[in-house]
C-alpha cells in the first residue's frame, strides 16, 4: 500500500467532489466526441485504461471504493438515477436498534467484506449508492438488510438523507443532454472548439440554476430536499433527451425509415428517419416521468406545508418547457435530413 495502511476519505475529497463529478462526467463527454471515439476503439482504450489507472491508485491510497463515491462520474451517474429505480437495499429500523451491535452490514465481518461504498442501510434510507452488491445482506447475522421492489420513480419524491452531488450533477445533465443530441445533426458542433465552449455554457448554466434552486426554494432542510426533488425530476426529463444520443451510433439507424405502401399524411412519400421515431417515444416516456414527479412532488410538499411558490412553478415551467422545444425541434432536424 502507498504510505502504509488505507486512510479514509479526506472531507476535502467530499466537499470538492461536487465539483469533480460533474466535471469530470463532461470530460468524458468532451473526450468521446472531439476524438470520434464511437469508431475509434484504439481512443476508446485510452479512456477506459485511464479510468482504470484512477481507480487503482485511489485503491492504493484510501480504504474501500473511494473513487467509485466520491470522485468517479459514471458511477455517480448510476447513483443519481437509482431513486427512480424499482429495486433497493434497506434495513429495518427496529431490528438494527433492539438487536444489532457490529454494524456488520457497513463494515464487513470475517466472512464477508463492508459495504465498498461508505454505505449504511440504516442510516442512508434511499440507497442512491447502493451498488447491489449485497454485502450487506450477506453480512447481516439478525437479517435487517434486505432487497426491496418499490413503484417506479417513488424515490424522486420520497427523499430523505442524499448526497449533495445531486443537485449540480443533475442540472449538468440536464444542460448538457440537448449538446450532444444537437451533435448529430449539427455541422457547426462538429469543431471541437465550439463543442468546448457550448459545452462550457452548459455547465456554466447548470452552477447557476443549481444556486438559483436553493434561493428559489429556501434554505432550509426540507426546501433543500425540494430543490434535490425538482433536481431529480428535471433530470427525469434529460434522461429521454441523454438517451435518445446513443442511438444515433446504432450502425445503420441513418438509412432506415418506414414507408409506407402508398404515400400518406401520416407517412409521407420520402418515409420517416427510424432514429426520429425511437428518439421521439425515448422522450415521451422522459416527459411522462417528469408530469408524475412534479405532480407527485407539488402533492407531498402542499401536505408538509412547504407549497411550492408561483414563482417556483415559473421556473420549473420555464425549464421543463424551453428542453421540450428544443429537443422536439432537434428531432424535427431529422425529418428533413
Amino acid at each position: 500500500l502507498v504510505g502504509g495502511q488505507k486512510r479514509t476519505p479526506p472531507e476535502w475529497l467530499k466537499t470538492y467532489g461536487v465539483w469533480l463529478i460533474p466535471v469530470g462526467f463532461l470530460l468524458i463527454v468532451w473526450a468521446e466526441h472531439v476524438f470520434k471515439m464511437t469508431s475509434h476503439p484504439f481512443a476508446t482504450g485510452i479512456l477506459l485504461l485511464s479510468l482504470i489507472m484512477a481507480a487503482i491508485l485511489f485503491a492504493a491510497v484510501f480504504e474501500r471504493e473511494t473513487f467509485c463515491r466520491h470522485v468517479c462520474p459514471l458511477g455517480n451517474l448510476g447513483a443519481i438515477l437509482s431513486p427512480a429505480g424499482t429495486l433497493g437495499v434497506r434495513a429495518n429500523p427496529n431490528v438494527c436498534a433492539t438487536q444489532c451491535t457490529t454494524h456488520e452490514c457497513n463494515k464487513g465481518s470475517d466472512k464477508y467484506l463492508g459495504c465498498p461504498v461508505f454505505h449504511h442501510p440504516l442510516y442512508v434510507r434511499n440507497s442512491h449508492v447502493c451498488k447491489m452488491c449485497f454485502n450487506c445482506i450477506k453480512s447481516c447475522p439478525h437479517g435487517s438488510a434486505r432487497l426491496y421492489l418499490r413503484a417506479p420513480l417513488q424515490r424522486i419524491w420520497r427523499l430523505g438523507e442524499i448526497s449533495n452531488v445531486v443537485d449540480l450533477f443533475s442540472l449538468t445533465i440536464f444542460f448538457a443532454a440537448p449538446v450532444l443530441l444537437a451533435s448529430v445533426t449539427t455541422d457547426l458542433l462538429h469543431n471541437p472548439i465550439v463543442f468546448t465552449g457550448v459545452l462550457s455554457l452548459a455547465f456554466g448554466a447548470a452552477v447557476v440554476a443549481s444556486a438559483g434552486q436553493q434561493r428559489l426554494f429556501g434554505s432550509n432542510d426540507e426546501s433543500d430536499s425540494l430543490a434535490t426533488r425538482v433536481s431529480l425530476a428535471l433530470l427525469a426529463l434529460s434522461w429521454g433527451t441523454f438517451a435518445s444520443f446513443p442511438l444515433s451510433n446504432i450502425p445503420g439507424i441513418q438509412e432506415l425509415r418506414i414507408q409506407a405502401a402508398s404515400g400518406t399524411w401520416l407517412v409521407p412519400a420520402e418515409g420517416i428517419p427510424m432514429l426520429a421515431v425511437l428518439q421521439t417515444g425515448v422522450f415521451l416516456i422522459a416527459i411522462l416521468a417528469t408530469w408524475i414527479c412534479l405532480g407527485v412532488i407539488a402533492r407531498r410538499a402542499k401536505e408538509k406545508g412547504h407549497e411550492i411558490s408561483r414563482r417556483g412553478w415559473l421556473y420549473i415551467s420555464g425549464m421543463v418547457v424551453v428542453h421540450v422545444v428544443g429537443v422536439v425541434c432537434l428531432i424535427a432536424c431529422l425529418l428533413y435530413t
